[in-house]
């Protein structure tokens, strides 16, 4: 979903949230470029009253999320995400979050591994910490 003032761009209140959703928020000044509307399934606009022809990124999002969460959670479908999923996730953002995340990862598991691998022997030699 794009948010656009574009012709044929249907109200926010209209947006379904029966599946997942991505929106996409340009700037005030430029708005989104052309690439992005060619993706895109559907537009979505932001009612605007008076003089207004935008709202700066972070009031659009807010106003979205507002919409979006309110009938999210009026809704009977499961849009919760699993724990697994939760995990997932942050882990990705953690990764993205640092510089060499994905080395740092590697380098714990690597540790944990041997760890366990350590543990095992100790075990299997009756030696115990």
């Amino acid at each position: 979903m794009a948010t656009s003032l574009k012709p044929g761009a249907i109200p926010i209140q209209q947006l379904t949230v029966d599946q997942p959703v991505a929106l996409c928020f340009g700037t005030e000044e430029v708005g989104l470029s052309d690439e992005v509307f060619q993706h895109v399934d559907e537009c979505v606009q932001i009612p605007m009253f008076g003089f207004t022809q935008s709202f700066n990124v972070s009031v659009s999002v807010a106003l979205c999320l507002q919409e979006i969460v309110g009938r999210l959670h009026q809704s009977t479908g499961n849009w919760y995400l699993s724990d697994d999923e939760k995990r997932a996730l942050l882990l990705e953002w953690m990764i993205r979050s640092v510089r060499s995340g994905e080395q740092l990862v590697e380098k714990y598991l690597n540790a944990k591994q041997e760890a366990c691998e350590c543990r095992i022997m100790n075990k299997e030699q009756g030696i115990s910490k």
